[in-house]
């Protein structure tokens, strides 16, 4: 078997280019930027076709991602989602791994006072600590509001200080927005959100730095280059005259007295590298290279007059432009661009503007390590470079994980390095001769999909920028295949046959429990190359599914669906296109697939357009039922497993009050049952078949519950972290819910068949905000009645307009304690604003409305 690429980091989330400039414009320019195709092998190197892919996905209809979604959906669910743990049967989770591989790391930072200890941040799984030199890691605050975790600093005065910045702002795909700077006083065991910070100028913190000299701390966003003087309480911005969202990328701070502070700005545009030569205090523009982009600088901590910057070259995407100061930047010339590599001819590849790092020996401004796809070193100023690490295991090349965000020195050991890639931590304590992995425990694998053995502790996932994983022992696992991987399926009467994707499509088997896999796609078209997809107008992450009656029965979903009925040896088309856009390259694809329990013949097939397709009899028919539905890219497809006339479709984007949608007659008819959800999006659903009132999805913030079949969610202060769930699995065998994380790894519950919470204490009167809102004819209001000694008390809701005139009384009844939910429609309402006050007990409570017609 061929080894198996890993090319660029294919990085998910795609809270990205929307939120840090909304000129569609530039979005689309950005995504039409071409990666030349390779294909020897599987790859990671299709960052730019991965960002269309969730960019599309989240901002249809909209066109955009809301910048505010975050700070917006945690106050909703403070509001009207959470729940004591002890009014419910809790779900309880259990860390399933990997354990010993890790995902993205841009930041890593040594304790001076005691190099044992190291934190490091994770992109989409938060701020994690070791104290044993990164032998092993433990996470710090779950349940952060934000876990995209992009730079960190400690403060050089008290190592109990440490900032984190949230917010990726580097154009991957999964790049998520980020919620400010949070700090902690006390090593790591509580944060706080810096409330400066928490506002759009901090959306995405690139990089942080401490000035030793005074104190002060600097933040280089999108928005430009910020300084706060009291530890963050406030922040003043230092731009040189700059203004709009001008890329802060990096910050670099001399080892002099007073500092001299270098800044570079531009990320896809034309960089522009500043000077502050005076602690601070007043920056100007020094340097800029014509058609270059994102800048990376680092100055000799020996030498401040000695200074290296790689340049982004806005053309080919790679590093064409490596130069070097030797005057305090009063002048720059050339010097080698690290590379060719055994893959690229600079170290960064096309993707200079996602992976550089620079990095300068501490005592030796000769040594100098550049990090890209691979990791370079030079021993004279730059003049000449070795490559002392490659992306997959060749010859006598150190293996480290592809994609360098991070390179920091020991100190006081200085050919002890620690590195921070897209494969997380690893450690070389030579100078780069060899390397060692160090993410035991570090769990922050992003999966897109999971798949488990019928009834042994076996474990599949397809992962962003780490292949498809198997876990070995424990919570130890290991890669099976390259390239990122997509969904997977394991035989439930035969756990060896397994079923995997490659991107767009590309599907394998093993029949030895992943020690080989042979492509399986006779019948569906694809290209030439052994490992290309279909030619088929198809997902990147497309969708296939197992027939739960029959494992040798699987369907695959391009605009069209194949079948095949003997293990994937032969596939046969058994639709025509289901997205009414035609068979051509352009236009709507299916999404999600589902295969009714107990029926082999009744097939649900949805679209990224949000047409939901059915067929009762294996795709010789197939008939419309998405009558009812909202025009929203459907994300998962759910036939109940009590009742296969009852189905559940959920959703993805920002549409308020459009999350999760039921039918109980085969479609015909579609109740939305998304009631307090919070509008974030809906990725996956799983019906608890003890109990079908009990539902459980997955979003983009964890774990949403319902025990009582939609008319509410709850979201408990579960031990599953505050993290995307992109896909959730229920075994029969022993009662298990499994939910795959992007950024957490994988995890484990049982389900309980005694769910409570259908008769909850409530302590609290509370009328809700209705949803959706604005709305346009009906619009849904929630209520809590509080327990009352004197037995049941009249309710009323009445509506006003503007002016407080009395429009309509709506609900006047007697309610005992509990939570209620009514419809309200506006007939015969003018549109406009409305306030609607619910009153009970000689208490009232009143909310406005927005009432589009």
């Amino acid at each position: 078997m061929k080894n198996l690429f890993l090319l660029i980091s294919f990085v998910f989330g795609y809270f990205f280019i929307t939120q840090i400039d909304n000129s569609n414009q530039k979005i689309q320019s950005f995504l039409s930027y071409k990666i030349k195709k390779k294909t020897e092998s599987p790859r990671y190197d299709k960052p730019m076709e991965a960002v269309k892919f969730w960019f599309e996905m989240n901002s249809f209809p909209l066109g955009y991602i809301p910048e505010n979604w975050r700070a917006e959906a945690l106050k909703h669910i403070q509001e009207n989602n959470l729940i004591d743990n002890s009014k419910v049967t809790e779900l309880n989770w259990t860390k399933l791994g990997p354990t010993n591989m890790a995902g993205r790391v841009r930041s890593i930072v040594i304790d001076h006072t005691n190099p044992s200890v190291l934190y490091t941040g994770s992109v989409s799984g938060g701020v994690w600590k070791s104290t044993n030199e990164g032998q092993s890691w433990f996470a710090l605050k779950d349940d952060m509001e934000n876990l995209a975790v992009a730079s960190l600093v400690m403060d050089p005065s008290n190592n109990n200080i440490i900032y984190a910045g949230t917010g990726e702002g580097f154009f991957n795909y999964d790049a998520l927005r980020g919620n400010g700077i949070f700090k902690t006083t006390d090593a790591g065991q509580t944060w706080s959100q810096l409330s400066s910070t928490n506002n759009s100028n901090f959306n995405y913190v690139n990089d942080l730095a401490i000035d030793k000299n005074n104190g002060r701390i600097y933040a280089a966003t999108h928005t430009g280059l910020y300084y706060s003087s009291n530890g963050g309480s406030n922040w003043s911005l230092v731009n040189g005259g700059l203004s709009g969202n001008v890329y802060c990328m990096v910050i670099e701070i001399s080892n002099s007295n007073p500092s001299t502070i270098f800044a570079s700005y531009g990320h896809f545009s034309q960089s522009k590298i500043f000077r502050s030569t005076d602690g601070g205090n007043s920056f100007s523009q020094i340097h800029t290279v014509t058609d270059q982009g994102r800048a990376e600088i680092a100055i000799a901590p020996s030498n401040p007059n000695i200074i290296y910057i790689s340049f982004h070259d806005l053309q080919t995407n790679e590093v064409t432009k490596f130069q070097k100061s030797t005057n305090g930047g009063a002048s720059f010339f050339d010097v080698s661009v690290p590379g060719p590599s055994l893959t690229y001819n600079s170290y960064t590849g096309p993707q200079a503007w996602y992976d550089n790092i620079v990095a300068v020996h501490p005592q030796n401004p000769n040594v100098v390590y550049a990090g890209g796809v691979d990791l370079f070193k030079s021993t004279d100023g730059g003049q000449s470079w070795t490559q002392i690490t490659n992306w997959y295991p060749y010859l006598t090349y150190p293996y480290v994980h592809a994609d360098f965000h991070a390179i920091v020195f020991h100190p006081t050991d200085y050919n002890t390095i620690y590195v921070g890639t897209d494969g997380g931590i690893f450690k070389t304590s030579n100078g780069g001769l060899t390397w060692n992995s160090r993410n035991s425990g570090l769990a922050t694998i992003q999966f897109y999909y999971a798949a488990q053995a019928p009834t042994q502790n076996t474990y599949y996932g397809g992962t962003q920028d780490n292949g498809t994983l198997k876990n070995t022992i424990g919570t130890n696992w290991s890669e099976v295949f390259g390239g990122d991987g997509g969904a997977t399926e394991v035989d439930f009467n035969n756990p060896n046959i397994v079923y995997i994707e490659y991107v767009n499509l590309a599907i394998f088997k093993s029949t030895n429990g992943g020690s080989s896999w042979t492509k399986i796609m006779n019948g569906i078209p694809t290209g030439s190359d052994y490992y290309d997809g279909t030619t088929d107008r198809v997902l990147f992450i497309a969708p296939f599914k197992m027939d739960p009656n029959n494992s040798n029965i699987l369907v695959a979903g391009t605009y069209r669906v194949f079948r095949t009925t003997n293990g994937g040896n032969q596939w046969t088309a058994i639709s025509g296109d289901l997205t009414g856009d035609g068979t051509g390259s352009s236009g709507a694809k299916i999404s999600s697939l589902a295969i009714a329990k107990g029926n082999s013949n009744l097939i649900y097939a949805g679209c990224t357009n949000g047409r939901l397709q059915k067929t009762t009899n294996a795709g010789l028919a197939w008939t419309n039922v998405s009558s009812g539905l909202p025009t929203l890219r459907i994300t998962d497809v759910e036939i109940s497993m009590i009742n296969e006339q009852t189905v559940f479709v959920t959703y993805a984007g920002y549409s308020s009050g459009n999350k999760v949608f039921k039918t109980t007659n085969g479609g015909s008819s579609w109740t939305n049952i998304s009631s307090n959800l919070p509008n974030i999006p809906v990725y996956c659903l799983i019906q608890n078949p003890q109990n079908g009132s009990h539902l459980i999805i997955g979003t983009d913030l964890g774990i949403f519950e319902t025990t009582n079949g939609g008319s509410s969610w709850f979201k408990t202060h579960s031990s599953l972290p505050n993290v995307a769930v992109f896909d959730l699995d229920y075994r029969s065998s022993d009662n298990s819910l499994f939910a795959a994380t992007h950024g957490r790894g994988l995890w484990k519950s049982t389900l309980s068949t005694d769910v409570r919470n259908d008769q909850l204490t409530i302590k609290d009167f509370r009328l809700y905000q209705n949803y959706p809102n604005p709305f346009n004819s009906t619009t849904k209001i929630k209520f809590d009645i509080p327990s009352n000694s004197n037995g049941s008390q009249k309710v009323s809701i009445k509506i006003y307009d503007i002016q407080g005139k009395l429009v309509k009384s709506i609900f006047d009844e007697f309610k005992s304690s509990g939570s209620y939910e009514i419809s309200f429609e506006a007939d015969g309402l003018s549109s406009g604003i409305y306030y609607y006050t619910l009153t009970w007990n000689n208490l009232s409570q009143s909310r406005k409305m927005i009432y589009l017609k």
